[in-house]
């Protein structure tokens, strides 16, 4: 009776595969939350509480940009050195 007052018609999952398998299985069908707060019904439903994983795209999409500018100094500096090692051991 507590579980039941606690959790009402709602069955808690681990993973979303699991919550939908449950939920939309025919001979299943009950409403099911998983541990992130992401809501499946019946009905067709999907609610969602998490972020996903990984952030938001733009600032990522960003990071990589900033990472390839680095690249491309490190990599200019890289052959600045090798030019003048190879004039240093031509002399």
């Amino acid at each position: 009776a507590a579980m039941k007052y606690v959790f009402g018609g709602f069955l808690v999952c681990d993973t979303p595969e699991t919550a939908k398998q449950v939920t939309f299985h025919p001979n299943v069908r009950v409403r099911s939350v998983t541990k992130d707060g992401d809501l499946y019904d019946p009905a067709g439903t999907i609610t969602g509480g998490s972020a996903p994983k990984g952030g938001n795209l733009l600032m990522r999409l960003q990071e990589v940009s900033d990472l390839e500018k680095r690249v491309y100094a490190q990599r200019k500096e890289w052959e600045q050195a090798q030019a003048q090692l190879q004039k240093m051991q031509a002399m």
